[in-house]
């Protein structure tokens, strides 16, 4: 059985008890190590804009959910999910942390574990696609060793979350479709509603789920396997729209009026912000259709693109194969969901011309399909004679070593790394061609900003995103800092 089987053809690396200490120990090891890596480096993070808007949403739907007011109404982010944020509130409020640097330190471990663990679901998605943990190791390798992602994870609450469980999502979705069981549908449902309340661009996946149910509904042989499809898909909808109402505190009220605000509101984002890009200033309301798909393609690492395009290129030649039977081979349309995951948002942005702010921070989610078909790129690879399996899996060790040190010796500054597909030559140069530092993190260290100059000099700084920095700073060092909204 080959490659294109949903099974790797040369499998010593993911049977073998060699491939199993790589694979599975392998990833329980490198997961421990990045939790404590996490843990160790935290105080290198620093509190965007965007985190302060949303603690605040968190903190207001905690009000309204006690009966103590309803400023959540009124809220100015109040169109947000609080799927992440309401359970960050309730740690806090549990662990009674008093200062701000202990909020907010917590806020970001928390995100980078859920980071993690979604790396160990692409793990785990991985070795169930192949039924290879080698494979599956790497998938791992791919997912958490993306320097700006992996920099994203220890401060970014609002992008990173929603990637997270999207890659969950997206486990729990292939497990379903695989035991068709009613629990493990209420299992998909729940984790659907849980990512479509962070981002409203979850309905991606609930609309990806239900579709493909709808397929096996339409297959189904006899009465019994109708009645136990249409049971499945019952349980799907029920669960994530309850746990979506649930979970939502804001849609209370008026769970479809408000749900269609908030569906409206994060859909056309009305804020107009400026990039560069390419060394043009653009407006967010003006991007180039390219905008999202050549930032991608400069800041991920090239690896990770080049097998990503093998594995698109392998699962769209079986289609095309195999177009009469295409929908019915589960590995395929799995697959074919996994493309559908990947391009619909970037084809949207470019025809709509929907407002992006920065870089393509607001697809971050689609990382997680693009890792997966990048394994399964490589299984296709590694389905060829021995001596090109030994050269593929020889550049596949250097470029994940090359990933790696990208991302030691870019920290805490890997929000800024850029591949070897754009002209690094001088700093300058990239400075005048593409946003840089647009979160300000350069800012940060130790926990706010560099306590080491402030303690013996003032310090001025133009940009906005400092101030939610300086209550990071102990008391008597704030007032040494002035910004441009001072």
């Amino acid at each position: 059985m080959n490659s294109l089987n949903g099974r790797v053809a040369w499998r010593p690396l993911g049977r073998s008890v060699v491939g199993m200490v790589v694979g599975r120990w392998g990833a329980l090891v490198l997961l421990a190590l990045l939790a404590g890596l996490g843990g160790a480096t935290v105080d290198d993070t620093y509190v965007t804009r965007d985190e302060q808007d949303m603690r605040d949403l968190g903190l207001a739907t905690a009000r309204y959910v006690m009966g103590m007011d309803d400023a959540l109404l009124r809220h100015y982010v109040r169109f947000y999910g609080v799927a992440f944020e309401l359970p960050l509130v309730g740690m806090e409020l549990a662990l009674d942390l008093r200062s701000l640097r202990s909020v907010y330190m917590l806020r970001h471990l928390v995100n980078h574990f859920l980071f993690l663990v979604a790396g160990l679901a692409c793990y785990l998605l991985a070795q169930r696609l192949f039924n290879n943990d080698g494979l599956a190791f790497v998938a791992l390798l791919l997912f958490v060793l993306h320097p700006r992602l992996y920099a994203h994870s220890l401060f970014n609450t609002k992008d990173i979350p929603f990637l997270s469980l999207f890659a969950i999502t997206l486990l729990l979705a292939h497990h379903a479709f695989r035991k068709g069981s009613a629990a493990a549908f209420v299992a998909c449902g729940m984790a659907t509603a849980l990512a479509t309340n962070i981002r409203i661009g979850g309905l991606m996946l609930f609309v990806g789920v239900l579709g493909v149910r709808l397929l096996d509904l339409a297959r189904a042989g006899d009465r019994r396997e109708r009645i136990r499809v249409t049971r499945s898909i019952g349980c799907f909808v029920v669960a994530a729209g309850v746990t979506c109402y649930c979970s939502w505190p804001y849609l209370w009220a008026d769970p479809i009026g408000r749900f269609l605000d908030s569906f409206a509101y994060m859909s056309h984002h009305q804020e107009v912000l400026y990039s560069l890009f390419q060394g043009v200033v653009h407006s967010s309301a003006n991007l180039p259709p390219h905008y999202l798909v050549t930032w991608i393609a400069i800041t991920t690492p090239p690896a990770t693109l080049l097998l990503a395009a093998i594995g698109v290129g392998v699962v769209l030649w079986r289609a095309t194969r195999r177009s009469a039977t295409a929908l019915r081979d589960d590995w395929l349309r799995f697959h074919l969901m996994l493309c559908v995951f990947l391009a619909f948002p970037l084809v949207v942005v470019a025809v709509l011309g929907s407002h992006v702010y920065h870089g393509w921070r607001h697809v971050y989610f689609v990382h997680a399909p693009l890792v997966l078909l990048a394994i399964t790129g490589l299984s296709w690879l590694l389905a060829g004679p021995r001596g090109w399996r030994i050269g593929v899996l020889g550049l596949t060790l250097t470029a994940l070593i090359a990933t790696a040190w990208a991302l030691i010796t870019t920290h805490p500054n890997g929000t800024v790394y850029f591949n070897y597909l754009v002209d690094r030559k001088t700093p300058q140069h990239l400075a005048a061609r593409y946003d840089l530092d647009y979160y300000g993190a350069s800012l940060s260290r130790g926990g706010g900003l560099a306590e080491r100059s402030v303690a013996s000099i003032g310090v001025d700084l133009s940009m906005m995103e400092a101030r939610p920095n300086l209550a990071l700073l102990p008391a008597d060092q704030r007032h040494r800092v002035r910004t441009d909204a001072d």
